[in-house]
């Protein structure tokens, strides 16, 4: 199998996708574009149908994965990349403490329309990220 990658790709030159150089530009580029869609979030070219089926799916994996750890409800949690608040907002509903922390401006005002007031939203890289210790999840 190997082999044959090797074959198809010889001769072509990779290129690096725009948006690795510049992650922070790339998403808010897309944040810009698609708004709150999660066509602009989720996987490129699916849909928004399709990538809200597949976010649902997401969001049963990680609240069947807080249950099974017995994360309690009123436990504070960080959403790290929240990016638009849509799972954030799952979060909130099910009674965590949540807060959010993005690199992408863009994506943070798109998730404070979704969020309101209540949900505290950092602008913030992971590395940049000093608040991780005051967190259960």
């Amino acid at each position: 199998m190997l082999t044959g990658l090797r074959r198809r790709l010889s001769g072509r030159r990779l290129q690096r996708r725009k948006g690795y150089d510049d992650p922070q530009g790339y998403w808010d580029a897309r944040h810009r574009h698609f708004g709150d869609d999660l066509d602009g979030v989720g996987v490129i070219g699916l849909g928004e149908r399709a990538n809200e089926r597949d976010y649902r799916a997401k969001w049963t994996a990680i609240a069947a994965a807080l249950d099974a750890a017995g994360i309690p409800p009123a436990a504070t949690v960080l959403d790290a990349g929240c990016g638009i608040g849509w799972f954030t907002e799952r979060l909130a509903d099910r009674g965590h403490d949540v807060s959010g922390s993005d690199f992408s401006s863009d994506a943070l005002r798109l998730a404070r329309r979704r969020l309101g007031p209540c949900v505290p939203l950092v602008h913030s890289s992971l590395e940049d990220l000093a608040l991780l210790e005051r967190f259960d999840v």
